[in-house]
């Protein structure tokens, strides 16, 4: 799983969309709302959806990626949605990401490692035309592509969590960083490639501040799951934090942790500077899975 939790249809309520509407003018009281229900809206191609990406400041467009159906996009709120990934021929996807300041720039890392997806990906893969056309920009052998974040302030900065091969072996494996919108990638984490990382968070409200999962349990089906959040956790392996954009990384602790508990996936509240976050893990031998929320005044939690 790439974010928390990742849901088994792409949704989009009502009051979501009414709220939107009003843009804030006035305080709703949450009754308002009873009558209403969640409903599924699509797409029709898969009821598991492993990468969901909106447009900020358009609450009408959405991107959906499937672990074996490509990258979908509706521009109506959910009413129709359209494939726009065929022409590529990579059915599993991974990740999708759209860029702050530009919408048009849209980011898809291909290969979905829940277990879910039957093939693997070709890497990463840019449109500059909001998903009218594909280019592919690197990272080839990563195979599969767990997260992907781009730099609100700019379109050609981005961090990919690749995974790599499940089997072991040559591949490229990390956290990778571009800053020249995918024409030269950089590991950043770990610097000799040992590891895989199952995703990365940043604080949009702080782009310097950027998490990283290293790692981390798959999702259901033979990516890990569970099981594999239970088991004690390699070395090198864990939550790593940045300060710097993602150039630098520094290991962070697990206050509040029982022993040999392992974090799962996690997600960063945006706007805290990084210091609140919340996170899923499982105590080791076991398969009990915890929620847990970090204190935002105390930089030692995670």
């Amino acid at each position: 799983m790439s974010r928390l939790p990742r849901t088994a249809v792409l949704c989009l309520a009502g009051a979501t969309l009414l709220t939107l509407a009003t843009t804030h003018a006035q305080q709703v009281h949450p009754s308002s709302f009873a009558g209403l229900r969640w409903r599924s809206i699509g797409p029709p191609r898969s009821g598991y959806v492993s990468a969901p990406a909106g447009v900020p400041g358009d609450p009408t467009t959405y991107y959906a990626g499937m672990p074996e159906g490509g990258v979908w996009k509706t521009t109506n709120g959910g009413n129709t949605w359209k494939p726009i990934f065929d022409d590529v021929r990579v059915a599993s996807v991974g990740a999708v990401a759209v860029a702050p300041s530009d919408p048009k720039v849209v980011y898809v890392g291909t290969g979905d490692r829940s277990g879910w997806s039957f093939t693997i990906g070709t890497g990463v893969y840019k449109s500059t035309d909001a998903g009218q056309t594909w280019t592919n920009v690197g990272l080839e052998n990563s195979q599969y592509i767990g997260g992907l974040v781009v730099d609100p302030r700019n379109a050609d900065v981005a961090l990919v969590a690749a995974t790599g091969p499940r089997t072991g072996g040559a591949g490229e494996r990390g956290v990778y960083r571009t800053s020249d919108g995918g024409r030269s990638w950089t590991r950043v984490l770990p610097t000799d490639g040992s590891t895989g990382a199952s995703d990365v968070y940043m604080d949009y409200g702080d782009p310097q501040i950027v998490y990283a999962l290293l790692g981390g349990a798959g999702g259901p089906g033979g990516g890990g799951g569970q099981q594999a959040a239970a088991a004690p956790a390699p070395s090198g392996t864990g939550a790593f934090k940045s300060t710097d954009g993602g150039q630098t990384w520094t290991p962070v602790g697990g206050k509040g942790l029982a022993d040999g508990a392992r974090i799962s996936a996690f997600t960063v509240a945006s706007g805290t500077q990084g210091r609140r976050l919340y996170a899923v893990a499982a105590a080791s031998g076991g398969f009990e899975n915890g929620f847990l929320i970090a204190d935002p005044l105390n930089a030692r939690y995670m």
